[in-house]
Parts: C-alpha cells; structure tokens; sequence
C-alpha cells in the first residue's frame, strides 16, 4: 500500500489519514476527493464454501494506464461486482447495478 501512496504523492495528492492510521482502517481519502480501499485478504471467502484468492483475482486484472504513465491495476467487472456484493455497503449495491448494465 505504501507504494501506491508514493506514487500519488509524485502528483501532489497526500492521503488524509498519517500513514500508520491507514494500517489501521485500510480506507483513505487523497485530497481530491478520490477514495482508495486497500484490499488486503489473501483468500476471500465467496459463499457455499467457494474461496478465491487474490493472487487468482491479481492475475486476470486489467492495466489501464494514463496519458501521465500512471498505471492502475484493476480488477475484472465480475470480479469488482463480488467484492462490492462481500462489503455490501449502499454505495456498493448501487455500483452494482451501474456494473452490471455496464456488461449488457
């Protein structure tokens, strides 16, 4: 994580949180407003005792990278609708249904 935080400082964008805060709640806000979840699992637990790691999710993610060269790992739509179905949060089941018309 502490990398991804050197590589938004190099734009000028400092997390609001100090950094041993950001161990700790594993969310922070840059100062633009953008909101990084830090996932941490190794192995997430996805219902009738299936499992997938995050090295299995790692390997399928999508690089998109900016005119700047700032690279961002991301992970599938399929995969992003799980992890926001495991956290739940309004927010996220709202992203849901943007995602999933985002595949019709």
């Amino acid at each position: 994580m502490l990398p991804l935080i050197a590589v938004a400082e190099r734009f000028e964008l400092y997390p609001s949180l100090p950094k041993p805060q950001i161990m700790k709640h594993f969310k922070f806000r840059l100062e633009n407003g953008f909101i990084v979840d830090v996932f941490r699992a190794k192995n997430l637990l996805i219902g009738k005792g299936k499992k997938v790691s995050f090295e299995e999710m790692y390997s399928r993610k999508k690089i998109l990278q900016g005119e700047s060269g700032l690279e961002l790992n991301l992970p599938s739509i399929d995969e992003l609708i799980l992890l926001k179905k495991l956290r739940f949060s309004p927010k996220d089941l709202q992203d849901i249904k943007y995602l999933e018309a985002l595949k019709k």
